[in-house]
């Protein structure tokens, strides 16, 4: 049968045809391309239920807004077209029963990699607390090996292995649960708490379930150093510049604003405990305070930051003068010639680095700590710039005049201190440097630098670099 065709009907189908007597690409439709989607799975114990997230703001809890998704029998999945899910720390919470709130039960850091395997155990959980307050992956993995396998005999590795070890742990994973929930009784969780948790590794997990309840306030006390902006003392300074000198007893208000109307040294100038704001507490060998003005103490407590510092001889013989020279070592290895030529020891037997020189420190007053501290640590370099007093003039042991209360700090080196802090230097990242930032209180030279290095490998150890240290600690 044959059929006529109207110009209108004509024109309708040549409009949806590019056959139609045109070749235009510009009549086709775009198909757009499918979003990409990134997504990390989870695994962690078959009795963990709960609800896992990508912590984007680090508090420690699964917020509206963050990418989240069940968690059943220890398995769980997270997806994403942001490529943010794959940076941000993971948590799975989960609400006990008589409890008001879920609470966080394990932490993880970032995945980084799309489609990457995550465990969420008691392991991740405590090299995340160490990352969370700065520390490098490699010294936070590092660090927890060497704490449980000292506590609990074993040899666990020291690399990101270390997380596949949980049937190791039978003995350690029920303690974390038992801490991290007195913890979360006794202040509301957060960053700051897993990380002095972290930090105390050593301290709590040979206590039984009791002691740990108990010791979970010291771990908030703790905390509090670490959940604020670092508790900076003062300059010391006390006089004001007008013009004429830098030692006027009073503010010119032609010049205002300065060092000497604010701060410690302006609203809490007591030198009954310490000069120009600084308030100290001398301890003996235990950790019991003493009276301020005993002859003879083995520790400082500074009460304006929490921290307690060694205090040093000038006997020019023990490990704890305040000559005595360390090296640095990065990781653990056996010490190298040139660093014994370098440093006050006689052999490797002697105590020539500051690892050796912490262990001899924790290990006194039968193995309880000098002054009660069990972990003292090569301070960071805010930690060791709180004790420089910028306007002292008085003279340590050497007849040197330095910037430190010389009536709490009598014995402080003419030197360099090491702190732990390190450098950039010539690096592009603090991870590739060997460089630390170093401290001297001489009032006529005092300042940071960053000149100083540390060895690597033998092959690059011409010049190792030793000098004194002051240890810090808390309890």
């Amino acid at each position: 049968m044959k059929r006529n065709l109207s110009p209108l009907y004509l024109a309708l189908v040549c409009a949806g045809l590019t056959a139609c007597g045109s070749s235009d690409d510009s009549s086709k439709v775009a198909i757009p391309e499918p979003a990409k989607v990134y997504s990390v799975n989870f695994s962690a114990d078959t009795s963990v239920d709960g609800l896992v997230c990508a912590d984007s703001n680090q508090n420690l809890m699964c917020d509206a807004g963050e990418v989240q998704a069940d968690m059943t029998a220890g398995v769980a999945s997270l997806s994403s077209e942001d490529v943010a899910v794959l940076n941000n720390y993971y948590l799975v919470q989960s609400q006990d029963a008589g409890s008001d709130k879920p609470m966080m039960r394990y932490l993880a850091s970032a995945a980084i990699a799309d489609k990457s395997e995550v465990i969420l155990n008691p392991v991740s959980s405590m090299v995340s607390g160490l990352m969370l307050n700065g520390m490098t992956q490699e010294k936070a993995l590092a660090s927890i090996a060497s704490s449980l396998n000292k506590q609990f005999k074993l040899e666990l590795p020291a690399d990101a292995s270390l997380l596949q070890h949980h049937d190791a742990l039978t003995d350690f994973n029920p303690k974390f649960d038992v801490m991290w929930q007195a913890i979360g009784a006794k202040a509301a969780q957060s960053p700051a708490l897993l990380a002095a948790m972290s930090q105390h590794l050593a301290s709590w997990a040979g206590m039984t379930d009791q002691q740990m309840r108990f010791f979970a306030k010291d771990i908030v006390g703790y905390a509090s150093q670490l959940n604020a902006i670092y508790p900076m003392t003062d300059t010391g300074n006390t006089l004001f510049a007008d013009g004429s000198s830098f030692s006027s007893e009073i503010r010119d208000e032609q010049f205002v604003g300065q060092d000497a109307d604010y701060g410690l040294d302006k609203t809490k100038n007591d030198n009954s405990d310490g000069l120009a704001g600084f308030s100290y507490q001398k301890l003996d060998a235990k950790g019991e305070a003493l009276a301020a003005d005993a002859q003879q103490w083995s520790c400082v407590k500074d009460l304006n930051t929490g921290l307690i510092w060694e205090n040093k001889t000038a006997d020019g013989i023990s490990a704890q003068d305040k000559d005595h020279l360390l090296v640095y070592i990065k990781d653990e290895r056996a010490i190298f010639q040139g660093e014994i030529d370098e440093a006050s020891c006689d052999d490797a037997n002697g105590i020539c680095t500051i690892a050796q020189y912490q262990t001899y420190l924790n290990e006194l007053e039968d193995k309880q700590g000098m002054c009660g501290v069990k972990d003292w640590q090569l301070p960071s370099f805010d930690q060791l710039y709180s004790l420089m007093n910028f306007a002292s003039t008085d003279a340590g042991s050497d007849g040197v005049e330095m910037a430190v209360d010389i009536k709490y700090f009598p014995n402080t080196a003419d030197n360099d201190y090491w702190t732990g802090t390190p450098s950039v230097e010539n690096y592009a990242s603090m991870d590739q440097s060997d460089y630390l930032w170093t401290l001297g209180f001489n009032r006529w030279y005092m300042g940071a630098t960053t000149s100083y290095d540390y060895c690597v490998s033998k092959d690059d150890c011409d010049y190792p670099s030793a000098l004194p240290v002051r240890l810090v600690g808390v309890k």
